[in-house]
């Protein structure tokens, strides 16, 4: 980076310097000593560390100790920066193959436990039809009544069930 005190600009590429100085012949390489002839210096910009709820903001530059220097300014981070440094939520898939929620449910223990509850529904067609799902089906969505009303049951909150369907959709 470079810094013009006469212009009191900053340059991150010699051609934003290039453009600024549209009156000057530059030669094909340009070096620190051909810039210092049209007043523009290298400039020290190193960023301090800030803590994970701080940010730093560039305040002058100034000389210090024969280099121009970015001086900094760091702060308590504001809640929107904080939340744009976050990764994006993962979005929940609303569907996954059959055989990638079985093997979540293995994971979790709960296979069984799911086979149960089904197993307890009083209406005999009603259960054969939601056994028969969890058995052959290739796919469940995420609104299936299966999900939505047998997890649940099971003592897993909405959050938890979307995270399942997530790391389903990541095996292979």
């Amino acid at each position: 980076m470079w810094y013009s005190p006469e212009k009191n600009e900053t340059y991150t590429a010699l051609h934003e310097i290039k453009r600024s100085y549209q009156n000057v012949l530059f030669p094909a390489t340009i070096d620190d000593a051909t810039l210092a002839f049209v007043a523009v210096y290298p400039l020290s910009y190193m960023m301090p560390e800030c803590a994970g709820d701080e940010t730093a903001d560039p305040l002058s530059v100034e000389m210090v100790d024969g280099v121009w220097t970015q001086m900094w300014n760091v702060r308590p981070a504001t809640q929107d920066e904080l939340d744009a440094r976050s990764p994006p939520a993962e979005p929940v898939p609303q569907q996954c193959a059959m055989w990638q929620a079985r093997a979540i449910l293995i994971e979790d223990d709960l296979l069984d436990e799911v086979i149960a509850a089904l197993e307890s529904i009083a209406d005999e067609k009603a259960r054969k039809i939601a056994l028969a799902k969890l058995e052959y089906s290739s796919t469940v969505r995420r609104d299936d009544p299966l999900v939505t009303e047998t997890i649940p049951a099971l003592g897993k909150s909405e959050a938890e069930i979307d995270q399942m369907f997530i790391r389903a959709v990541r095996l292979a």
